[in-house]
């Protein structure tokens, strides 16, 4: 199979252009009668482009790695077109799945299990043994399950970083404070910080606003999206760094949980309930990290499993 890569508009923080590259690196010499498209910027491409690359080949496939996220990019309704084109799209998101296959029936879709980069030169270097801070969060803060996390930290060492510039958060607080935002704008920051840190914290859902919702029934010109959404499912890649670093997953529970479709409660990672849970779930962390070490290594152990070779080995049978 081969592997069409158009580079360009990746995160500083994502990982995606290291895994996309041992995709083509894994493809070298494999039979190429179909193609794996990937990377965001596929998407950009004009329709006529993409019909006239995948005429060298019988069967042409796209890679999907993002969350329902992708829904509410201002230029979803452009990318609709371009799915079109493809024999089927390998999508790690459930959600979406269900999601195209109720309101795009000409995309045909399937699920894939996220992969992860394993052997990059980014982790060999890290030292997992200096566990300095207690806990570690990176992302946004979009709701009071968010802010209450935040007001756990401020009891411990932690490192807190996002995209988002430093604020107080007067929404969810009438005594608002300010926690220090620490500026990692990089993936190898990122990684570094989470080696250093006993705990990673991860709030697995999709938050979005009425101006997403507007956005997105104003541009497919459908109303697909009607009322308020509280919630949706979105798995955050973290947890895979957060396994590879050895730094013990704390989850927080919901109705859909859907970190259990690579991780076992429990044996793999901790779920925690609420804001009186998570501060008495790492506190007792903090205080007795030997009773932790299995968690921990059971994950690190469970995270092999999520190679680019397995990936590819998967794409090629589901093709």
């Amino acid at each position: 199979m081969k592997i069409k890569y158009y580079t360009g508009g990746e995160l500083n923080w994502c990982w995606s252009k290291e895994f996309y590259i041992n995709l083509i690196n894994l493809s070298r010499n494999s039979k190429k009668n179909s193609c794996l498209f990937v990377g965001i910027k596929t998407l950009h491409q004009k329709k006529e482009k993409i019909i006239s690359v995948s005429k060298k080949y019988k069967k042409n496939f796209f890679f999907m790695p993002w969350g329902p996220s992708i829904l509410f990019d201002p230029n979803f309704h452009r990318y609709l077109p371009i799915l079109e084109t493809f024999d089927c799209i390998f999508c790690t998101s459930k959600f979406l799945i269900n999601f195209f296959q109720k309101n795009f029936v000409n995309i045909k879709i399937k699920y894939i299990k996220a992969p992860y980069i394993l052997k990059s030169k980014r982790f060999s270097k890290l030292n997992l043994l200096n566990k300095y801070y207690d806990v570690f969060y990176a992302g946004g803060i979009y709701s009071q399950d968010h802010f209450k996390m935040l007001k756990v930290f401020k009891n411990y060492k932690y490192i807190f970083t996002s995209f988002y510039k430093q604020r107080f958060f007067l929404r969810h607080s009438l005594t608002p404070f300010f926690i220090k935002q620490h500026n990692l704008v990089n993936f190898e920051d990122v990684i570094n910080f989470q080696a250093q840190s006993k705990i990673g914290i991860c709030i697995n859902q999709l938050f979005p606003t009425k101006s997403h919702i507007e956005t997105f029934n104003s541009n497919i010109q459908k109303q697909i999206f009607k009322g308020k959404m509280k919630v949706i499912p979105e798995l955050k890649d973290r947890i895979f760094s957060y396994a590879l670093t050895k730094t013990l997953m704390l989850v927080k529970s919901d109705s859909f949980n859907i970190i259990e479709d690579y991780f076992i409660p429990g044996k793999e990672f901790l779920y925690y309930k609420d804001e009186i849970d998570l501060e008495k779930k790492v506190k007792d962390i903090i205080n007795n990290q030997n009773k932790y070490k299995k968690i921990i290594e059971n994950a690190y152990k469970k995270v092999q499993l999520f190679t680019p070779e397995k990936f590819y080995e998967k794409i090629i049978n589901l093709s």
